[in-house]
């Protein structure tokens, strides 16, 4: 039993789709794109003007901003281990990291632009024509930019903190402090680890934990419309979390 414990803490395997295999190519194409301006409609924001390197691919405004500052509903998610989600956004819209790209450049308040006008950007641009061939073997296509920066978020792993060394048996890895917070976390009393356990320190299930009595925004429900889930969001990972907040969605 202690074993099958300490392999939830374990880094799990990346699962690539068959139509979008890893290659260092797509994440060097991937990789270019995430900065890329040319995304959005006035070229003013790309991937990372929200998820910021430095700040673990998160930032630390309330919520996110998109072009003309034009704020969107939610708090902007660290992209660290996205790709072992089974659904993506905190109301689980899209079931794949392909389909997730779309959803900031179709928003009228981050990028506000059509898939087309990207992959005209894009393909006039003797750059990502290369970097293109490179990955896929054939022209840009929006689908391919698709393909490109979902596995570049892919291969955005966090692992081997202290804590994964203290599940590995190195009792010394964290401080006394931590092992008696470690304690309370996963008792019986509070209970965190019923949502938040393993690897990524979350079961990715969609829950409310009632911050507020009235939300305003609905969460799983947009999408489930199922009135039992109002005020549900999904369970965010508390990977790298003293870097992250502001907390909740």
């Amino acid at each position: 039993k202690s074993n099958d414990t300490n392999k939830l803490w374990e880094t799990p395997e990346m699962i690539y789709p068959e139509d979008n295999p890893f290659s260092t190519e797509v994440i060097d194409f991937g990789g270019s794109l995430f900065f890329e301006t040319l995304l959005s409609r006035d070229r003013s924001v790309s991937c990372q003007s929200c998820h910021l390197l430095k700040q673990v691919f998160a930032d630390h405004l309330p919520v996110g901003e998109g072009i003309d500052g034009r704020k969107v509903t939610r708090n902007t998610p660290s992209l660290f281990n996205v790709g072992y989600h089974p659904l993506l956004m905190k109301d689980g819209k899209f079931a794949s990291l392909e389909d997730q790209v779309l959803g900031p450049i179709n928003d009228h308040r981050e990028f506000d632009l059509n898939p087309k006008e990207v992959e005209k950007r894009i393909a006039a641009l003797p750059m990502y024509q290369d970097l293109c061939q490179k990955a896929f073997g054939e022209p840009v296509s929006i689908e391919n930019i698709q393909k490109a920066l979902a596995n570049f978020q892919r291969v955005l792993i966090s692992e081997n903190a202290s804590f994964d060394d203290y599940m590995k048996g190195h009792k010394d890895s964290i401080s006394e402090s931590a092992k008696r917070g470690f304690k309370l976390f996963s008792s019986d009393k509070l209970n965190c680890t019923a949502c938040h356990y393993g690897f990524d320190f979350t079961d990715y299930s969609f829950q409310n934990n009632g911050v507020y009595a009235v939300y305003a925004d609905s969460g799983r429900a947009l999408i489930s419309k199922k009135s039992s889930d109002i005020g549900k969001f999904k369970v965010p990972s508390l990977r790298n979390i003293a870097l992250t907040y502001p907390y909740m969605h």
